[in-house]
Parts: C-alpha cells; structure tokens; sequence
C-alpha cells in the first residue's frame, strides 16, 4: 500500500503528512480514555472505502472504528512513511 504523490503534495509534504498522522494518532488516543462504555457503544453511520472497495456500509460501535484506526489505520500509515526514508547503504565487507 503506497501513498500516492497527490497525497504527499496535498498535506505539504513528506513533514506535513508526518505531522497529519501524528495528530491523528494523538487524536485517537485522547478520544477513546475520555468516553463512557455507552458512548463507545453507540452506532455510529459508518461507510468505509480502500481503493474505491466498500468495505463497510452499515452502523458499527464507535469503539471499532476506534480500535480500527488505531490498530490498523495507523500502523499502515507509520509503514508507509517509514517506506518514503531512503533506503540505507548496504553495510560494506
């Protein structure tokens, strides 16, 4: 899963989709100590798309869509900025 360079472009570069998804990480983790056990239940509309794929298209606990992005959303993303860091030399003999 690469990002596209639109993407990179649109957020300002390399350190401004950095900065996006460190305040989205943030974000996550603020968000989720401060809510009751209701609150996280509560159906949330939900239409999630990857690669203009519907993956889903129906109410789901605002607590899985926490639990979604910040156990898959996030750790993607960090990969695909580790993968923009040029590649290292190979250790010489």
């Amino acid at each position: 899963m690469a990002i596209e360079v639109e993407t990179i472009t649109l957020t300002g570069g390399t350190a401004g989709l950095q900065a996006r998804i460190r305040a989205q990480a943030d974000a996550l983790c603020a968000l989720g100590p401060t809510l009751s056990e209701p609150e996280l239940d509560t159906m949330v509309p939900s239409r999630l798309l990857s690669n203009d794929e519907v993956l889903v298209d129906e109410p789901v606990p605002l607590k899985e869509l926490i639990t979604g992005l910040a156990a898959v959303e996030i750790p993607a993303h960090t990969q695909q900025l580790l993968d923009l860091l040029p590649k290292s030399a190979p250790p010489e003999a």
